[in-house]
């Protein structure tokens, strides 16, 4: 049976990050638009209706329309009007993104009215950081205090969930529900639970209901089952592997049936890619799929994500550790295939946009705090890093300037780029070492 060593988690402190990157979500769901000139936000959606990027305002629609009754389509509703609405894209008597985000606004706008579109984030925030903390519990056995508070601290402040967290986008949910899959599914592993497995499944399975890139969680959450898990226990590994996927995909397939039955394929080439004439009269959707490079996944994200450079140093450092070094690649490997998926994505003429690769969140959070608390663990027991005292001292003072350079980002992105465009950008402080 798996035992956590609950006393050595600092609960004190982690509840006062918790709370904190709670009040950061709220803040920028009431951050005001420098392009709009009303002083609604987002908590007064109808107000602040105009200032909503396109996609916001499509999912609003959704929502009313199930709310009408009317269908999982905005065939009816007036948003087919408006002049930036590419009909050839969203004409259609069903929408091309799965219904299980949309359910999700409606069930929380049903209970507390408008600004349940906002609470809906703030709640996938929350579910996020709690399951990146299981999450990291399972996999930084055993684990130390500097390791799981810089978990939390990554997990409150990183900045591609707390760029998604601050729009109506499905992207938020996503990241919730698909970690809380991958972590109840470890400790599912690790409880030898067939019960908490088959939660793990449903929970994948509703993630791949609001889009079905949650299942590219899979590979990287079997790699890091396999390093996790011992060597005695791999034979039912494999079961509760199948049982995980199983269900979930049991969960998706009323929806690829739909599909089928309604518009002819289960798979439709067309769903999610910008069609010819949105690229043609739309200059951002034709930056976005022709001008940026499918390269620019790996240009942007260690410019975002501050720890990663950092994170890969330490792993690289740390690597005759062999439990540290068999979790660490597991998490490398999850981070490169999402990565890697993306840029096949945007040299087949999808759009390149750094939230797209949000599933990379729980792996990039949980591989620095592995590795930093390794890092102190060898201190802590009167060792240095392979070059000695200097080195290991350099590479903690650049793992905390990597620290604090996210949260940073994390909050510019959020009170800050929140309030002008759709994307994400770099620190501007440090734009020139890149250029």
């Amino acid at each position: 049976m798996f035992n956590f060593n609950w006393t050595r988690i600092p609960w004190g402190a982690i509840s006062v990050v918790f709370l904190l990157g709670l009040i950061l979500r709220v803040m920028a769901m009431d951050t005001q638009s420098v392009r709009c000139d009303t002083n609604a936000t987002r908590w007064q959606p109808v107000r602040y209706a105009p200032c909503l990027e396109i996609d916001e305002q499509i999912y609003i629609a959704l929502t009313e329309q199930l709310q009408a009754g009317k269908g999982y389509t905005l065939q009816g509703h007036p948003i087919l009007r408006e002049p930036w609405l590419i009909p050839e894209q969203y004409d259609r008597p069903l929408f091309f993104h799965p219904p299980g985000g949309i359910v999700f606004f409606w069930l929380v706008h049903r209970i507390v009215g408008n600004a349940g579109y906002a609470l809906a984030q703030v709640l996938s925030f929350a579910i996020f950081f709690w399951s990146a903390l299981l999450l990291g519990w399972v996999v930084l056995q055993p684990s130390n205090r500097i390791a799981v508070l810089t978990l939390a601290v990554l997990a409150a402040f990183t900045p591609i969930m707390a760029h998604v967290t601050g729009r109506f986008w499905l992207d938020g949910p996503l990241l919730a529900f698909s970690t809380a899959a991958v972590a109840v599914f470890l400790l599912g592993l690790k409880c030898r639970s067939t019960l908490q497995v088959c939660l793990a499944a449903a929970l994948l399975g509703y993630a791949s209901l609001i889009k079905l890139e949650a299942f590219l969680v899979i590979p990287g959450a079997a790699a890091l089952a396999w390093a996790v898990t011992p060597r005695g226990q791999r034979r039912s590994l494999l079961a509760s592997g199948l049982l995980f996927v199983g269900i979930a995909g049991l969960i998706q397939l009323p929806w690829e049936i739909w599909q089928w039955r309604v518009v002819g394929s289960a798979f439709p080439t067309w769903a999610g890619k910008p069609v010819e004439q949105l690229v043609r009269t739309n200059y951002y959707v034709y930056y976005l799929t022709v001008v940026r490079s499918p390269w620019v996944y790996v240009e942007l994200l260690p410019r975002v994500i501050w720890t990663l450079v950092p994170s890969l140093v330490l792993l690289a450092m740390q690597w005759s550790n062999r439990e540290l070094r068999k979790r660490g690649a597991a998490l490398v490997f999850w981070i490169v295939l999402i990565v890697g998926i993306h840029v096949a994505l945007g040299a087949m003429g999808y759009s390149k946009v750094l939230r797209y690769v949000i599933l990379v969140t729980p792996a990039t959070v949980v591989l620095f705090a592995l590795v930093v608390g390794g890092a102190v663990q060898v201190v802590r027991e009167g060792g240095w890093l392979p070059g000695g005292r200097v080195v290991t001292s350099a590479l903690l003072l650049l793992a905390v300037a990597g620290l604090a350079l996210e949260v940073i980002q994390g909050l510019e992105t959020s009170l800050a780029d929140n309030r002008m465009m759709g994307l994400i950008r770099p620190l501007p402080v440090l734009h020139e070492i890149f250029h």
